[in-house]
């Protein structure tokens, strides 16, 4: 995390979608394979590109999908799933990510403010990460937010805004 916040201004450039997410799950695949959770990936052929640094959003994701695997794997759950999934969506205009494990869920106290800094469920947490992720995000031009946080089912999503053909 320090070597993230470190490096300082974005570099942009064109981001492939279906490849930023497959380096993620390439990162964090071996962890969290050892945890006994499978990671999937669907993504929509042909996805518009989008804009921006491709390490900050490759941090979100890593996040996103290491939190997932740290509840799943603290709440003792057997047969963990992680997928993600991402779309093109048209009004307004974006990729659309999500992230749906079968994990423990989100306590409805946790996720009211969960973006919000110094937010943690984890005994260890710092309550930094999502609220780094919101901002990376934001940075980007687009949105965070929790989808579902029933146990069993929970979603977060983020959006992307998408370069015009």
């Amino acid at each position: 995390m320090r070597d993230f916040l470190r490096r300082g201004r974005a570099r942009s450039s064109a981001i492939i979608v279906r490849d930023l997410l497959a380096d993620a799950l390439a990162l964090a695949g071996p962890e969290i394979g050892e945890m006994g959770i499978t990671l999937t990936l669907d993504v929509a052929e042909e996805l518009p590109l989008v804009h921006g640094d491709v390490v900050q959003l490759q941090q979100v994701v890593l996040n996103l999908v290491r939190n997932a695997a740290e509840a799943i794997r603290d709440a003792h759950m057997f047969n963990g799933r992680i997928a993600i999934v991402a779309r093109r969506l048209e009004s307004p205009r974006r990729i659309e990510v999500s992230l749906i494990d079968n994990g423990p869920g989100i306590a409805a106290d946790v996720a009211e403010r969960l973006f919000h800094p110094l937010t943690t469920s984890k005994s260890d947490g710092l309550g930094l990460g999502l609220s780094i992720c919101a901002s990376i995000v934001e940075a980007h031009g687009g949105r965070i937010w929790l989808h579902a946080s029933q146990p069993g089912t929970t979603e977060l999503r983020f959006s992307l805004p998408f370069e015009r053909a």
